[in-house]
């Protein structure tokens, strides 16, 4: 049964009383569900909440008696349909939204010589129909304008260097549809460059192996997505050992 239901049932006559919870902080949600509200709406259209932010707060509001609504960034029932997965190689980042969700098609541009196995895992998860491989260097091909719902630049920045880095953001910003989405993958320091060990490492890495690569600071990412036009720029928490990810919203028209 609905929680809702439930919670009127059990108000009788008295009218149930509730607040929005628009901040990121678990430790706030729970103070606000051990305020005495009966419901709370955590808000992920006007609140900077990822998936991890979010279930995070449903823990900590676990804690409490009052009930958790989730308003979602959307109402569409599919919010990504085209993707544009730009070094993809194994085409492994766009496959994620194809295998979820049967109306995703995807591009993934790269050298050709990858796409061999690209086919090997696109046909595997069956969906060879959806996917197009665009053989091309990433620097010199066209990615298009206003074409994409996604743009994804899967652990291609640190091995272009900064200034290619950038004009990589820019071509993927403006492949986006209006309320489009540039996700980044990538090994980031913290701003100081004393830390975590691993994008240190992978730096020395890029160093010894590339002759423009290196990992950049979210400083850096936030400075080159924001000045392509990108906004509600963010890393999402996925956790203490998960991946680095860095993702910009295109405004709507």
């Amino acid at each position: 049964m609905n929680p809702f239901s439930l919670l009127l049932r059990a108000r009788g006559a008295k009218t149930p009383v509730g607040t929005w919870v628009v901040s990121a902080s678990p430790i706030v949600a729970e103070a606000i569900g051990q305020a005495g509200f009966d419901w709370g709406v955590l808000d992920m259209e006007h609140a900077p909440l990822d998936m991890m932010t979010l279930v995070h707060l449903l823990q900590a509001v676990g804690n409490t008696k009052m009930v958790p609504v989730v308003r979602i960034p959307s109402n569409d029932a599919v919010t990504v349909k085209r993707v544009l997965d730009v070094a993809g190689g194994s085409a492994a980042w766009s496959l994620a939204w194809a295998v979820e969700d049967p109306e995703v098609t995807a591009t993934v541009v790269d050298f050709p010589e990858v796409f061999d196995v690209a086919r090997f895992f696109i046909d595997r998860f069956g969906a060879h129909d959806r996917f197009e491989l665009r053989g091309g260097n990433v620097r010199t091909t066209d990615f298009g304008s206003k074409a994409y719902d996604l743009v994804i630049l899967g652990h291609i920045c640190h091995s272009e260097g900064a200034k290619e880095s950038a004009k990589l953001i820019r071509k993927s910003a403006r492949a986006l549809k209006p309320g489009g989405m540039l996700l980044i993958g990538e090994f980031v320091p913290n701003d100081a460059r004393t830390g975590p060990v691993l994008p240190l490492v992978f730096g020395i890495n890029m160093l010894v192996n590339t002759e423009e690569g290196d990992v950049f600071t979210m400083k850096q990412y936030r400075a080159w997505m924001t000045a392509a036009g990108l906004a509600r720029i963010r890393k999402l928490r996925l956790g203490p050992d998960g991946p680095d990810v860095i993702v910009g919203e295109k405004a709507e028209a």
